[in-house]
């Protein structure tokens, strides 16, 4: 048994060797740990590719709130999103890198998540899917690996055409597509893509500050050095359209 001396032994000299030690080593060391699932066991019941036998529509992403189907012809891109009443089907969220979508080379399934891999001109890109079970949002961490000899831009492009209905009545086994095309609006936020539709809004959003709003899509380039490693992150969040007013009305209530 390890009593608390030795643990707390054990954490300063951790503390030193990420201080003291190679701080590269460190950052490395976080990026990889974004794509490594420490919840106990989980890796007993995670499905790659090579052993999954369900076609990519069939192939989606849930916890207890979203449903989310992962686009394999693109890597990165989302298909749908269900989340009873709100149904955002077709979602159709595609990400370009060099000007056009790379499909999905190998994947790894968990529950709730998937992490895909790519490949193009060099660049390794990873991504890893995650609808968040506190609210109405999915995240998505990409990481890009540049594989040459020099360094190398990569121009990026994240694209929707959304749509966004709320259905309060009971869901049957394969659910409609939604009936109302969302339509871009107007944000101040000059990384974020703001869609509105009869029953809701959805934000299409990064953290890269490269990343510009050009019509209806976010454009930015990421330059990588030989051999280095860069990521970024894209939320996609959507909420109907008088969920704001409920919650108020919910606080004033309680």
């Amino acid at each position: 048994m390890v009593n608390s001396y030795q643990k707390m032994g054990l954490l300063f000299f951790c503390i030193q060797f990420c201080f003291f030690g190679s701080k590269n080593n460190c950052q490395q060391k976080e990026m990889a740990d974004v794509f490594e699932n420490s919840f106990p066991n989980v890796e007993e019941l995670s499905i790659s590719s090579e052993n999954c036998i369900l076609e990519d529509r069939h192939l989606w992403v849930s916890n207890e709130i979203q449903t989310v189907n992962p686009d394999f012809k693109g890597i990165g891109g989302i298909t749908k999103i269900y989340s009873p009443p709100l149904n955002l089907s077709p979602l159709q969220m595609d990400v370009k890198f060099f000007e056009r979508k790379i499909k999905t080379k190998q994947y790894n399934w968990k529950p709730g998540e998937i992490i895909q891999q790519a490949e193009i001109n060099g660049i390794e890109i990873k991504c890893l899917i995650i609808p968040l079970s506190s609210s109405t949002k999915v995240i998505q961490v990409y990481e890009l690996s540049n594989q040459n000899k020099e360094s190398i831009a990569i121009p990026i492009q994240i694209s929707v055409a959304p749509y966004l209905s709320n259905y309060d009545s009971l869901w049957i086994w394969s659910p409609r597509d939604a009936k109302n095309k969302a339509t871009l609006e107007y944000t101040p936020k000059i990384s974020e893509l703001l869609f509105k539709s009869e029953d809701g809004i959805i934000k299409i959003s990064t953290d890269n500050n490269n990343f510009e709003k050009k019509e209806n899509y976010l454009s930015g380039s990421i330059d990588i050095e030989a051999g280095e490693k860069k990521q970024f992150t894209t939320f996609i969040s959507y909420s109907e359209k008088n969920q704001k007013m409920k919650l108020q009305a919910r606080e004033q209530c309680n």
